[in-house]
């Protein structure tokens, strides 16, 4: 059992799966995840980050639990779904569609995803019913770790509305509807979602980059921590700012992880820029946007016309990036909204 409050370090959790499972235990954790399994080799070797934390925690304590019980078998016309925890084996389900039977065979294992996490949150809280904000935090890390893997919407929805419901009511994302729009208008790339450490749409702030990371694709989410040297920089010029990350919203021009290291050609930035505009609409509140680079400075009218204050800052090599510069700014930011309360 992992002690509560342990941090899962690359160590813990190579220990841990390799004396739960044995040999193959990366590719059996990355299916039990959801995740591709070099995401799983990554955190193995540099350490499991902040917002999967409690999924990998729940991954390890359920590591000896027995497989789902319900299997797939061929049928005539599709896959027929059948319940083995019975000692005579029952049809679920009959020609199910290839691309749905195995998220239904998953339900009972879902579920047991849920009872899981409460149980977590129950043992953090003394045995009192969790918080919001608690069933936030774990609930937040279940999905990224465990639903975000093929950049569709999370197939753990049922079962993060089953805990959250018996946290005290259901827990909302940043632009959970905007981000399951999005990405099934985009089909195949992979779209992170947004910080669930950072803003939603009430948030007076938004940041815009160029495109998210490799790191971000792992995560599950962008954020300014974490993400690449260049953001890393974003993200420490915020924090010197003392700016609190939930009055900002970060995002990219591209919302979707390139598969190049090329420039991005007018199409691309001409969708990217689409889903832009419609996420400013999402933000009523938004005062201040801080755009890096030329690409997100293409929504800078569209910004001012709608008396947003726009801050245009160059996009170079991370290490040109001027973080005194930028620290100030933030903090010009921050003591406009204090006095604005």
């Amino acid at each position: 059992m992992i002690r509560d409050g342990m941090t899962i370090s690359a160590g813990i959790m190579r220990a841990a799966f390799e004396a739960a499972i044995g040999r193959g235990w990366q590719k059996a954790v990355a299916q039990r995840l959801g995740v591709a399994e070099s995401t799983v080799s990554l955190w193995s070797r540099e350490g499991v980050p902040p917002i999967a934390q409690a999924a990998v925690r729940l991954a390890i304590e359920a590591a000896a639990a027995p497989p789902s019980p319900w299997v797939l078998a061929d049928g005539p016309g599709g896959q027929d779904i059948v319940d083995m925890s019975g000692a005579t084996p029952r049809i679920i389900a009959r020609d199910v569609a290839a691309e749905n039977a195995h998220l239904i065979a998953t339900a009972p294992a879902l579920r047991d995803a849920a009872e899981a996490a409460l149980a977590v949150l129950r043992r953090e809280s003394g045995g009192a019913p969790p918080d919001a904000a608690a069933a936030k935090e774990v609930l937040t890390a279940l999905e990224a770790a465990v639903g975000q893997a093929d950049g569709k919407p999370t197939r753990v929805a049922a079962a993060l509305e089953t805990a959250a419901a018996a946290a005290g009511g259901p827990v909302r994302w940043p632009f959970q509807e905007f981000l399951t729009e999005m990405r099934n208008s985009l089909e195949g790339v992979e779209v992170p979602g947004f910080d669930p450490d950072g803003g939603a749409e009430d948030a007076p702030i938004l940041i815009v980059a160029m495109a998210p990371t490799n790191s971000d694709k792992a995560r599950g989410c962008v954020s300014l921590v974490g993400s690449g040297p260049m953001i890393e920089r974003i993200g420490r010029a915020v924090a010197a700012a003392g700016l609190d990350r939930r009055k900002i919203v970060f995002w990219n021009a591209i919302p979707w992880v390139r598969r190049t290291d090329k420039a991005a050609d007018r199409k691309e930035i001409e969708v990217g820029m689409a889903w832009l505009h419609r996420l400013i609409e999402q933000m009523p509140n938004l005062r201040d946007a801080v755009l890096f680079g030329k690409t997100a400075a293409e929504v800078a009218a569209s910004l001012q016309t709608r008396g947003v204050r726009v801050h245009n800052l160059p996009l170079w090599r991370p290490s040109m990036l001027d973080v005194p510069a930028m620290t100030r700014l933030f903090v010009e930011l921050k003591g406009e909204l204090e006095r604005d309360g």
